[in-house]
């Protein structure tokens, strides 16, 4: 991460590269704290902290930044893109092409007879949908949408997944699932879908838990016994 241009945090990095030298920090060198404040001879867990603390302050700050511009968008330009957007969704799934051709013939469901034809429908979306994207859609890949493009049932995924069609379909349609989840990663870590959305579609698509462990320590205390009851105890031994 690049050194903040105020008076916080200043020359952590290049400090740091001066003491793994071994010759020490450039007394001229001026390095700062979170205040702003000038450090005198910081040692190297010093300067590893302040660089922890530095990320950790200047990746809020810039999220908060965005926030801010975000928020500056018109309630009415937020509508208009929720609309495109909506829009985008429903002609992919509810287009005439999905069923007939040009002729209204009813088009006959693609068999994907070989792991070629699945690699090749699946390159297909991958441009289709990366020319979208860069057209300013904000569409966001899913499984679901996989499904509509390649003209196949939800049922039908997972029967590939779980090797019905053999463990080549199966890999390709894992690692495309896979392109998939990294993407939806990056977005929920940039915070654009929410947690639990996220969360439940990496639950429920990906296959992913959120496991709780527990450790509960037991200590077995045995209570003092009376002389009359240990008395009686050691009656009943043979």
């Amino acid at each position: 991460m690049m050194e903040s241009k105020d008076e916080r945090y200043q020359n952590i990095d290049t400090a740091l590269s001066q003491i793994r030298t071994g010759k020490g920090i450039d007394p001229s060198l001026v390095v700062t704290d979170g205040t702003g404040t000038r450090l005198e001879n910081p040692t190297k867990d010093q300067l590893t902290e302040l660089k922890h603390e530095r990320n950790r302050v200047l990746w809020h700050e810039q999220n908060d930044k965005k926030r801010k511009q975000n928020t500056g968008v018109s309630k009415a330009e937020k509508a208009q893109k929720a609309v495109y957007l909506k829009n985008s969704i429903i002609a992919d799934a509810f287009s005439p092409s999905w069923w007939k051709d040009d002729k209204g013939k009813l088009m006959p469901l693609p068999q994907y007879n070989t792991p070629d034809d699945l690699v090749n429908a699946l390159i297909a979306y991958e441009k289709s949908m990366a020319e979208r994207i860069a057209s300013g859609d904000e569409i966001i890949p899913d499984a679901e949408g996989l499904c509509v493009f390649l003209r196949i049932s939800t049922g039908t995924l997972k029967g590939w997944r779980k090797g019905e069609r053999g463990e080549a379909f199966r890999d390709i349609i894992e690692v495309e699932l896979s392109k998939i989840a990294a993407i939806k990663n990056q977005l929920a870590m940039r915070e654009a879908i929410p947690q639990v959305v996220w969360a439940t579609m990496m639950n429920n698509v990906h296959g992913y838990t959120q496991a709780k462990s527990v450790e509960l320590e037991v200590t077995a205390k045995r209570t003092p016994e009376s002389p009359d009851a240990l008395i009686q105890s050691a009656k009943l031994l043979p």
